[in-house]
């Protein structure tokens, strides 16, 4: 087989229309790795653009912007939004891994000391230092809230007061704990195998807590979990405490809160993010698609 004629190496692969930003929080005392992506222009979109915060972002940007720019092509797709994704800085090309650990510390709205004796015991790339704690994520909610939304408006055609926050595994719980514990600051919610478990059902609690206190609970929300997740982990009870958790919010009958969830066949914990963050994205910006429950 012959050759090429002639070969070049032209750098990574790009997201196209996608810019990275290095920014310290004060906040998490952090740096993080920001990336942005806006519509294509050939897109119709009217300014300024929801924005959709993706937690995970070294692992998640790269799906759920290329998802937000081509759905909207199709017709009766999602309208034009601006995806902003919140990663770590990484040596090389991330060859170890560090996002692994350090989303431990912002992801988790609680300290569970037991899940760290846990992962100092772990393989690498998962194992934790003595030095990284959980339980950080006020404060990185603090960080998204009060230090990137104000310099995302202005310096992009955004809209600060219709932003949504999306997750996965820990970054779902996180979505969460943000919708119970600070209503408004996000229009929307998208939560995709939410670690219910979490220090001792820390969510389940928040969730009771809320509704002891509160008759609304003015969101729209997408739930999602893998079919397949409870057969990898039955400990974990990811798909039983999920719909267990989805009947007690339905079952609130809360009058503003839209909630659309559903249990993706086949699915594993890690490989539901792709086609949950499509159907999430149609669901919470314009276009939901067929077989999901409202």
């Amino acid at each position: 087989m012959r050759a090429p004629v002639e070969i070049e190496a032209v750098g990574p692969t790009p997201v196209p229309f996608s810019f990275r930003y290095k920014l310290h929080s004060d906040r998490v005392d952090a740096t993080f790795i920001v990336d942005i992506a806006l519509p294509p222009p050939y897109l119709s979109a009217s300014e300024p653009l929801p924005i959709l915060f993706v937690t995970d972002g070294n692992m998640a940007f790269p799906t759920a912007a290329t998802t937000a720019a081509i759905l909207p092509i199709e017709p009766g797709g999602p309208r034009p939004i601006c995806v902003v994704g919140i990663g770590y800085e990484l040596a090389g090309q991330g060859e170890h891994g560090e996002h692994l650990v350090l989303r431990n510390r912002d992801l988790t709205p609680l300290r569970d000391e037991g899940w760290e004796m846990r992962m100092r015991a772990a393989p690498a790339p998962f194992r934790f230092g003595n030095e990284l704690q959980t339980g950080g994520g006020d404060r990185f909610l603090d960080f998204i809230l009060e230090e990137l939304a104000p310099w995302l408006v202005a310096t992009f055609p955004v809209d600060a007061d219709d932003c949504t926050l999306a997750g996965s595994s820990f970054g779902a719980t996180l979505t969460l704990h943000a919708m119970f514990t600070r209503p408004g600051a996000f229009a929307r919610h998208l939560a995709i195998s939410p670690s219910i478990w979490w220090a001792d059902g820390h969510l389940s609690k928040l969730e009771a807590s809320h509704a002891r206190a509160h008759d609304d609970l003015p969101t729209e929300l997408y739930l999602c979990v893998g079919e397949a997740e409870e057969r990898q982990a039955p400990e974990a009870r990811m798909v039983s405490a999920f719909s267990a958790f989805v009947e007690r919010l339905e079952g609130r009958a809360y009058p503003s809160l839209a909630l659309s969830h559903e249990i993706l066949p086949g699915e594993t914990h890690v490989s539901v993010f792709n086609a949950a963050i499509s159907n999430g994205i149609r669901h919470l910006f314009g276009a939901a698609p067929p077989g999901g429950s409202r």
